[in-house]
């Protein structure tokens, strides 16, 4: 005699869950000092800022986390290391962007993002390159470009 029994896959009789990331919309500005923010919050520090930025997804089962900056995927080593909680550490901030956590299960998935700015970055174009002047690059006003025909350098 056999008996065969069935059992639905669930976690504590609670039924799966599509991810959900919790955001924040906090602004910070930082001369230096390591920033501790969560996803949603944005950031203007100078280069070489420490940053952590601290991501909370809910869902059944637990979602996985990743990080992307610009839209590339980011792992463990150089600049950059991520953790079991979901955070993202940045040894010191090199690069202007977008950084988008994401939390994904078999149900779904969800993501936020959190922007970081450069002061002391400016912006000229090829033609004008050559005949900048060093005293006057400091005049730019800091900010991301997507024109690709630009070059972004540190003041």
């Amino acid at each position: 005699m056999f008996v065969c029994l069935l059992f639905k896959y669930n976690f504590l009789s609670t039924e799966a869950v599509k991810p959900t990331v919790e955001i924040s919309g906090r602004v910070y500005v930082s001369g230096g000092d390591l920033v501790d923010m969560h996803v949603g919050d944005n950031l203007t520090a100078i280069l070489t800022t420490p940053v952590k930025i601290n991501c909370t997804a809910r869902g059944i089962p637990r979602p996985k986390m990743t990080w992307k900056m610009n839209g590339q995927q980011l792992g463990n080593g150089g600049n950059y290391k991520t953790d079991n909680s979901g955070a993202l550490a940045i040894k010191g901030v090199e690069d202007p962007g977008e950084f988008k956590c994401i939390a994904e299960n078999f149900v779904g998935q969800d993501d936020a993002s959190s922007f970081i700015w450069l002061l002391g970055m400016f912006c000229i174009s090829d033609s004008l390159r050559n005949e900048m002047m060093v005293t006057k690059r400091r005049q730019f006003l800091a900010r991301m470009d997507p024109n690709p025909n630009r070059v972004c350098m540190a003041a």
